[in-house]
């Protein structure tokens, strides 16, 4: 890897710094006999990493070592789902003096892939997509064979996102979230005047892991489980705020505190389970702003807030809650799979200008097709809530999710 290569993954290894470290470790096959050329997989949505696990076992039994570049939430996902198998740890072999902001992703020029396999991500500071499709072009010195890539979205329009337009490598094959989502690559592709990708490239695998989720079978179990543990009643109505990177997210989550405090809860105790960023609560830039959520949290007077940081993981809230309300949360899409009460923020300047400079998009299928409540106007969020509560608009709600 050249100077310049370090240069530039040193300064996207600055802006992800905030989001979280990013690994890279080797799986290797039982039977090494044989070894095939290694193959390289990268992801940070939970979702496609779940995806991704029975790909890597089927490459492992084939024969294939499988190198894992990953971002939270997708590594803790992927080394649980491999926690009986040796993880190598991948290190850089080169000396740089940028060497201590890049490693261990320096590492990553260094292997030669027969393959590489990427998640494409609607979240902020996506670095996996970064580091493996620009990777895909091999920077080793005198390296100029293109390696293989294959795209996978977690998200509507994930893979013509204008960040990954902006790569200098095109995949080989797209799978696109859902035929909606492919539209919405050809139209920008179209609208861009890109031709060096085309609809033939593009397969409509959909996401296993969402179709899933109406019939998981130990829903019941950890809903039961998880609202006794926390003092939730049957009576009771439990509202999760599933929240994204500060600063940002501290006004979005202060937009819905106040509207909150000014519902009529219809003489429904409310309970409120507030998902924060888990870098907010380890050491790091993030950090500082701990005291502010935790100041805004005790602001609530609508409502029980419950204490479940630590106790119970994200999905286990998320099949246990009433209500997901989130910006553009991939939580909240999981709740209308659900068949639970969705309700997306997608106020100016916040949500909604995070979900045009995402994907580019004014909404979400869910909301145009009413298995989901959008809100665009701060005014409409106290009503947006309290029609939530209201038993016919949930009916609703559950029809236009079944319908779809």
């Amino acid at each position: 890897m050249n100077e310049e290569t370090l240069a530039l993954a040193s300064m996207r290894a600055a802006e992800i710094r905030e989001q979280g470290e990013t690994h890279l470790f080797l799986l290797r096959p039982e039977n090494r006999e044989g070894e095939k050329q290694e193959i390289m997989v990268a992801a940070r949505d939970i979702i496609t990493a779940r995806s991704l696990v029975p790909v890597i076992e089927a490459l492992l039994l084939r024969g294939y070592p499988v190198s894992i570049l990953a971002d939270q939430p997708a590594e803790g996902y992927l080394r649980s789902a491999f926690k009986d198998r040796d993880l190598e740890e991948l290190q850089p072999k080169i000396e740089s003096d940028m060497l201590e902001e890049v490693s261990p992703l320096a590492a990553i020029g260094e292997r030669n892939p027969a393959l590489m396999i990427s998640d494409m991500s609607a979240t902020g500071g996506p670095a996996v997509e970064f580091y493996a499709t620009e990777t895909a072009e091999g920077y080793g010195e005198g390296e100029t064979n293109k390696i293989p890539t294959v795209w996978i979205e977690s998200f509507w329009g994930a893979a013509t996102r204008d960040y990954q337009l902006g790569f200098n490598v095109r995949p080989d094959v797209i799978c696109a979230f859902d035929q909606e989502s492919l539209e919405m690559d050809l139209a920008k592709l179209k609208e861009r005047g890109i031709t060096d990708i085309t609809p033939e490239q593009f397969v409509v695998t959909g996401s296993p892991v969402f179709d899933e989720l109406a019939h998981e079978e130990d829903r019941d179990e950890v809903t039961e489980r998880v609202r006794g543990a926390l003092g939730v009643g049957q009576g009771d109505f439990m509202v999760a705020y599933m929240g994204s990177t500060p600063p940002e997210d501290l006004l979005s989550l202060e937009h819905f505190i106040n509207s909150l405090n000014n519902i009529d809860t219809q003489g429904k105790q409310l309970k409120i389970a507030a998902r924060i960023h888990p870098s907010v609560f380890r050491e790091g830039p993030l950090s500082l702003y701990k005291e502010q959520y935790e100041q805004l949290l005790g602001t609530i007077t609508q409502g029980e807030v419950l204490d479940t940081m630590g106790k119970f993981t994200t999905d286990e809230i998320a099949k246990a809650t009433d209500m997901v309300v989130s910006e553009y949360s991939t939580e909240g899409i999981k709740a209308v799979y659900r068949g639970k009460i969705s309700l997306f923020m997608l106020l100016p300047e916040l949500g909604a200008a995070g979900l045009k400079a995402s994907v580019g998009m004014d909404t979400l299928p869910v909301i145009e097709s009413g298995a989901a409540i959008g809100v665009f106007d701060q005014m409409k969020l106290t009503e947006s809530l309290q029609g939530a509560l209201n038993p016919e608009v949930q009916k609703q709600l559950r029809q236009a999710q079944q319908a779809g």
